[in-house]
């Protein structure tokens, strides 16, 4: 069976979508270069000032993303 991919544009930010799994997309300062991470591996956190926020850890380094209010709705458990 062929894996198929699709990308999907939402308000700024591209998310690749494979075979029914949604990822988020993080900027790598280190090595200068997007990359995609499935949401499942996404920890949602509020910071001191309220607002929400994403960390994943990729390869063994830490990756922090302000969440917009779209990305806040998707990810939601």
């Amino acid at each position: 069976m062929r894996r198929r991919s699709y990308l999907i544009f939402t308000f700024g930010s591209y998310h690749r979508v494979e075979s029914g799994v949604s990822n988020m997309q993080f900027f790598n300062v280190k090595t200068r270069k997007k990359v995609d991470v499935p949401d499942r591996d996404v920890t949602v956190t509020t910071m001191k000032n309220g607002r929400k926020a994403a960390k994943v850890d990729y390869n063994g380094m830490k990756l922090f993303k302000i969440l917009s209010k779209e990305d806040q709705k998707r990810l939601r458990k």
